[in-house]
């Protein structure tokens, strides 16, 4: 069984990951997977969601024969993670002995047959996980790509607080200990293929950014903007809003600001301290 060629998208929740998902898969050479390892929490809670081809999951061509047949892997036990994040503090190397036949390797391999891709195209994750990264470093049959997508402090932590106030002392702690895990962890791995894509950039300078992960990729997205118009996604997770966007027909966004009416001035204060 030949290796499988993955991008993965790394990052901190509600940082644009879905967005630039969906901008990279615009290329038929790119199968926009969504982000994996929320299908099994999806599934439990409701197996009849809509995928964005527009056909609920039982009668999806792609999900349905994949669904109920599919759990890849997903978080780490809390001791796992904490082992991990001892791991990348002391900088030891996350690759111990590597993986071979797993799930993910196998269920990848025949999604790829289905999508009749050619050699040298690519299936992508956008889970964000770092604990799943450090899973996928693990298996010797996947080559890894991966794209660290960063958004500023005050945005991100607004998407957090947006959900209630304890939202954004929980959105602080989750962004300020992952960038510096994610950070410290891309420093040491001089071996691991990444790229950093700053999300205000990809929101301003779209197709400079766009050229940019193309030529990371080595795949062009010169015409992206009618690649989206025609583009068929099975995505049946990631954020909604996002989404629905991509299923009613997709208009780029400008660089968000509504983090400045979302945090009160107090927040602001904090934010500014800890930067």
């Amino acid at each position: 069984m030949k290796k499988i060629d993955l991008i993965y998208i790394l990052g901190v929740s509600y940082s644009g990951s879905t967005l630039l998902s969906y901008l990279i898969g615009s290329s038929k050479q790119v199968c926009n997977l969504g982000e994996l390892k929320q299908i099994k929490e999806k599934r439990e809670k409701n197996p009849n969601r809509l995928c964005t081809c527009g056909q609920e999951i039982p009668n999806c061509s792609f999900w349905s024969k994949y669904e109920n047949v599919y759990t890849p892997y997903i978080e780490e036990s809390l001791l796992r993670k904490i082992k991990i994040a001892l791991k990348i503090l002391l900088k030891r190397d996350l690759i111990a002995n590597q993986l071979s036949d797993t799930q993910d390797h196998k269920i990848l391999h025949h999604m790829q047959k289905d999508q009749k891709q050619e050699e040298g195209m690519y299936m992508l994750d956008a889970s964000k996980s770092l604990w799943r990264l450090a899973y996928l470093m693990n298996c010797k049959n996947i080559n890894l790509k991966v794209i660290y997508i960063d958004m500023n402090i005050e945005s991100n932590v607004a998407s957090f607080a947006k959900r209630n106030y304890r939202g954004f002392w929980e959105g602080l702690l989750i962004y300020k200990l992952q960038h510096f895990l994610v950070k410290r962890f891309l420093s040491y791995h001089s071996n691991m293929d990444y790229l950093v894509v700053d999300y205000a950039e990809l929101s301003q300078n779209t197709s400079s950014t766009m050229n940019q992960i193309g030529d990371f990729l080595g795949v062009s997205y010169d015409n992206y903007v009618e690649q989206l118009k025609k583009r068929t996604y099975h995505v049946t997770t990631g954020n909604t809003g996002v989404t629905t966007q991509f299923r009613n027909g997709f208009k780029m966004q400008k660089n968000d600001d509504k983090w400045k009416s979302i945090l009160s001035p107090f927040q602001k204060t904090v934010l500014k301290i800890v930067k």
